[in-house]
């Protein structure tokens, strides 16, 4: 299992919960780790079926 946190400081502004570069960076530590294809189960959250994420995901082999 690969995971990442948020810490929530509670600043003015700032993310409560994962952004699309912060599900970039994750997919793309975890794609050089395991050194192999990754499959995806998204559910419909919004940052998931983005626009930004489809194309992320559409440039990337596997």
């Amino acid at each position: 299992m690969i995971y990442r946190t948020i810490t929530h400081r509670g600043r003015k502004n700032e993310r409560r919960s994962f952004g699309e570069r912060d599900y970039i960076s994750l997919l793309d530590a975890a794609h050089q780790q395991l050194r192999g294809p990754i499959v995806l189960v998204w559910d419909n959250l919004n940052t998931h079926i983005s626009v930004a994420m489809r194309q992320m995901i559409a440039a990337r082999d596997g």
